[in-house]
This record gives C-alpha cells, structure tokens and sequence, in this order.
C-alpha cells in the first residue's frame, strides 16, 4: 500500500506541477475562446482538447461568465454540457446567470436558471437513494460552515444567544459568533406572511373557532405575537423550539402555557416532534409557518414530506422563511423553483408567491456589528402553499 511519504516526492511533486501548468494552459485557451471565438471552437476545446470548463481568470471569471456577457446561447449550451459549473462566482461574488441579468439577458438567464433546477433535482433524487449526500448540492445548502454555530445545528443548541437592539432599537437575537439568528427588520416580511397565510379564513368565525396554528423555530416572536393578536384568537397555537436561550426567553417574557391557554411549547428540535401524538392535539393545521436556523434547504424538504398530515385540510396553508440563497439573486431564484416542485411532489399543488419590497436602509444599516450578512436583496418572495384539491 502506498503512503504519504511514498508519494511525496520530486518526481510526484515534479508530475504534479506540469499538469498543472498543462490545466492552466488549457484553461485560459479556452477562456480566450470564450472571449473572440465561437460556439464551435469553445466546443471543440472541450472535447478534443479537454480544457476545464470550470476554470476561473484574474477576476474569478469562466468562461461561462464570458458565455453570458456575449449573450451566445450557443456557447452557454455547449459548456452547460461539458462541465461548465453554473454557479461559480467571480472575486465579486457573482455568477455568469447574474451577468445575464444585468444585462437583461433574459434568453441566456433562463438557459442556466433551467439547467441549475435540474441539476439539483437530479441531486437530489440521487440524495434520496443514497448515491449521494445532500451535501453534494451545487448550491450551499447550510448557510455557514459545517462546524461554525451557523452551519450545524447540534453547535448552535450548544451556543449561548445574546437578545439585544441595535443602534435603531430594533431587536435581533445574536449568537456567540455575532451571526444574526433573528432580526427586528424581518418584521414586515412576517407582517405580510402573517396576512396571507390567514387572508379569508377568519371571516365568520365565533370566539371559540379560531385557527389552528403551528410554528416552527420562535426566534424574538415577532410571527407567533401577530398570530396571537388574530381575531378571533387562535383556537391553538403550537411553537416547537429547541434552543434553550430562546426557551428561557420565553419564560421571562410570558411566552408559557400557564399565561396563555391556547399556546401549546414542545421544546425540542421539530424533528423530535413531527411524528408524534402531542403534535396532531385538536388534529391538524389550518396554518403552519416554518423559520429554523442554523439548518438548510435539506431539513426544509425534509419538513415538506410531512405536510400533508400536518395539514387539515384543502384550505389550509403553509409558508416559510425564504431566507434561501438570499445573498445572490440567481441562488435565491433556484432556491425558489426547487421548493415549490419539491412541494408539488408532496401534494402541495398550490404554491403562490409575493414580492415584498425590502427597503435599502434596512438592507445595509441593520447588519452594524453582525458578521455575516444574510440577506442583501431588494425583494423576498412570500410563498403560500397549499395542498391539491
């Protein structure tokens, strides 16, 4: 059995620098190509020559990126089939569909839109029969690293969360490595999501036959007090929250079944809730809203599986926070086809969605002493899902 130290030598290492040279060589020709050839010759260096699709210049550019920039949809076809990797960024953090759109390429931005879906459709189905981890996704699936507090669950029930204000007195809850886990800004998001999820279905409704309302993940409990102040009050109110912090906040702040009858805490990850007895009390959801942190696209599909029984019915309704790729717009515009097929493959068969405008102010000021900025889009799009007639 070779070791380490076997192949670690001159002529390993002398081997290893000229097939380097050789992909960097082949790398920018076709980069090159990109630029002032054509569809053909990209083509042709792809197959003949083998030159890596995904290789990046100077300015973290593909030849994707350059694809995009020229609008030839030819040449975006041939890299798309030849390993061109969609959602490489550039040093600015952008990807060659994001070059599409601001050109206004709207052709050329839907070809790599497209191709992206179905890629992680087919991750995903390959996922699901164990051909591969979730983790293979070509999108980032977690919102940080695997073994920061973002990035994994099991170190984020484990961190201590700070509730505070920032500098315009707006509330926002901080873990230990000033990562926002919730933040006062999001208040107008829950404000709409709150009115849709619940639009039509209050009217007519006696004192004693409010809705049935779940959420998942309680955060500074901006959703889960608009759901309290409904008229009429919900019949029950179902928080499942796992993080002791939140949970001891919500003992100081009066967020208990003893001071609110219709609140029902099951303290916990919802994964050790969603299939059992204490969940289905009064039966199932007229309303269900979901916002975890610290967990990714993966566990929300995961979420989807148990919709239906979690669902009471026809005009019962479903949303979530769609906080999913929301630092690139490309990313988040995946993210958005991807949720709603994986919902329609459970039998949620309507799924609306809203634009709410997320003013620049709150896009920038709100971030001061938060190390990572997890939304920077002037729009979040508010789905409503609903299960098949």
């Amino acid at each position: 059995m070779s070791t380490e130290k076997e192949i670690d030598t001159p002529e390993a290492r002398a081997a290893l620098e000229a097939m380097d040279i050789q992909i960097a060589e082949a790398g920018t020709t076709l980069l090159q190509a990109a630029q002032t050839a054509g569809a053909a010759e990209v083509l042709r260096l792809l197959k003949e020559e083998e030159a890596p699709a995904w290789y990046q210049d100077e300015l973290g550019w593909t030849a994707m990126h350059y694809a995009a920039e020229r609008e030839d949809s030819d040449m975006v076809k041939a890299l798309l089939a030849n390993g061109g990797v969609w959602n490489a960024v550039d040093n600015q953090g952008y990807c060659s569909a994001d070059i599409a759109l601001s050109l206004n390429a709207t052709k050329i931005y839907k070809l790599i839109q497209s191709h992206a879906v179905r890629s992680e459709l087919l991750l995903s189905f390959l996922s699901s029969k164990g051909r591969t981890s979730a983790s293979d996704s070509n999108l980032i699936l977690k919102d940080g690293e695997e073994d920061t507090v973002a990035g994994n669950t099991d170190n984020f029930l484990k961190s201590k969360l700070t509730y505070e204000k920032d500098a315009d007195g707006r509330e926002r809850v901080v873990d230990e490595e000033g990562n926002g886990v919730m933040m006062g800004w999001e208040e107008g998001i829950m404000r709409a999501s709150v009115d849709r999820l619940t639009e039509g279905l209050l009217e007519g409704r006696k004192e004693d036959e409010g809705l049935r309302i779940l959420n998942v993940g309680f955060g500074l409990g901006i959703v889960d007090t608009m759901f309290q102040n409904l008229t009429p009050k919900p019949l029950l109110h179902t928080v499942i929250e796992p993080h002791p912090s939140v949970l001891a906040h919500m003992e100081e702040t009066g967020w208990t079944e003893k001071e609110r009858p219709n609140l029902m805490v099951l303290k916990g990850k919802w994964q050790d809730w969603v299939e059992k007895e204490e969940i289905y009390k009064e039966g199932g959801y007229d309303v269900i809203y979901f916002d975890t942190f610290s967990e990714g696209y993966s566990e929300l599909k995961d979420f989807f599986q148990h919709l239906p029984n979690l669902l009471a019915g026809p005009e019962s309704r479903f949303s979530f926070f769609h906080g999913l790729g929301a630092t690139n717009a490309t990313f988040h515009d995946v993210y958005t086809s991807l949720s709603e097929l994986h919902l329609q493959e459970v039998g949620i068969g309507s799924v609306k969605w809203t634009d709410v405008l997320i003013e620049d102010e709150v896009r920038e000021e709100v971030w001061n002493g938060i190390r990572r900025k997890y939304w920077t889009l002037p729009l979040y799009r508010l789905p409503i899902a609903q299960m098949d007639l």
